[in-house]
């Protein structure tokens, strides 16, 4: 039996992601999940509609980089599962079921008074299908009894760093319990950005700047995993009751999600791309923030464009395009202008008024 074709024999989820599942599927507000997870079983977790991750392009090279070492043979087969089965963010089904119970949260009070803010998100990642809408709370509740094991995570709202008229939604996942029972091991890192940075940005070094989009949003998860992603919100801005949603892909909270990106991002996707020479400059990735550095503005603009092309069609990863910032001198990164002139970087006007504020 051939490497490939071993690796793509790896263990799925059993149809049922409750650690039970006695019962539930014969609820008619769980038959959109029963649905996904047949279809999870079937073909594997790339094949829901939400997947962006063209699975049979991407194998292939991220199985080519690993027989180059350009990607380590433990991160490509965690990923390689993940991919086929649904990434567990560190967390053993094992642990949780019989353990976890029931949990039910209330959101906090900041996700109430901008329950637009958290609507908006909501209904953005249903018509992206990451995420399912159940139906309304009085009505799940009841049919969640047959659930052994689930929880229902708290959401509050904050604003987003680079624009705070905008409120995002937070997941609490440490308040349903599920961030407890998470094993760090390969998923623990530290982020040295502003070393690296200071380190590659050289006398009059250009610099390009891109984000990902949807980020978290790409990970798929396991399915059992499912019912512990479970959160309410108002599906309208006129709905006086909160209906209940599950993700089906990852979110901001969860303790082991950073570090899974990580793994995808910057140790299989980048090294893929190095791999097969998409990529040849330095870069240095801050989460979902990207920085490639080079001394020619128009190789540097040149060669980022291929790769979010490449890492799109091969990788399912897209970019902000609109929002990319092209090569140049001075640039903003993480919260600082570097400026590669004369060697200097300053606070954004926006963070400086707010630490003054505070001090």
């Amino acid at each position: 039996m051939c490497v490939l074709t071993a690796l793509m024999m790896l263990p799925r989820s059993a149809a049922s992601p409750s650690s039970s599942g006695v019962g539930w599927q014969q609820h008619a507000v769980f038959s959109d999940v029963l649905e996904a997870a047949n279809l999870v079983e079937s073909s594997g977790v790339c094949s829901l509609p939400g997947c962006s991750i063209p699975h049979d392009r991407f194998m292939p090279v991220l199985l080519r980089a690993m027989s180059r070492g350009y990607v380590k043979d433990s991160v490509g087969k965690y990923v390689m599962e993940g991919f086929t089965s649904g990434f567990t963010l560190g967390v053993s089904r094992s642990a949780v079921a019989g353990v976890m119970g029931r949990r039910y949260f209330r959101n906090y009070p900041p996700a109430f008074k901008f329950r637009n803010a958290i609507t908006d998100a909501l209904i953005a990642r249903v018509k992206k299908f990451k995420t399912l809408r159940l139906g309304l709370w009085s009505d799940v509740r009841p049919a969640l009894e047959a659930v052994e094991d689930c929880a229902l995570f708290p959401m509050g709202c904050v604003p987003k760093p680079h624009d705070l008229k905008v409120m995002r939604p937070t997941s609490d996942h440490t308040k349903s319990g599920w961030n407890s029972h998470t094993v760090m091991g390969v998923l623990g890192h530290t982020l040295d950005t502003f070393k690296r940075v200071s380190w590659l940005l050289k006398k009059n070094t250009f610099m390009y700047v891109s984000d990902v989009e949807d980020a978290f949003m790409l990970i798929p998860l396991a399915s059992w995993v499912w019912w512990f992603f479970l959160c309410r919100g108002f599906a309208s801005y006129k709905d006086c009751e909160e209906s209940v949603f599950m993700h089906l892909f990852a979110d901001f909270g969860s303790r082991g999600m950073p570090g899974t990106f990580k793994l995808f991002l910057v140790d299989v996707v980048i090294q893929m791309a190095l791999s097969e020479f998409v990529l040849t400059l330095p870069v240095v990735v801050h989460v979902d923030d990207l920085a490639c550095f080079h001394d020619d503005e128009e190789a540097l603009n040149e060669e980022m464009r291929l790769f979010q092309l490449w890492s799109t069609l091969v990788c399912g990863v897209g970019w902000k395009l609109s929002k990319d910032k092209k090569a140049a001198l001075l640039q903003l990164f993480c919260g600082f202008w570097w400026d590669s002139r004369d060697l200097t970087l300053r606070l954004m006007e926006e963070k400086l008024a707010i630490y003054l504020d505070c001090f």
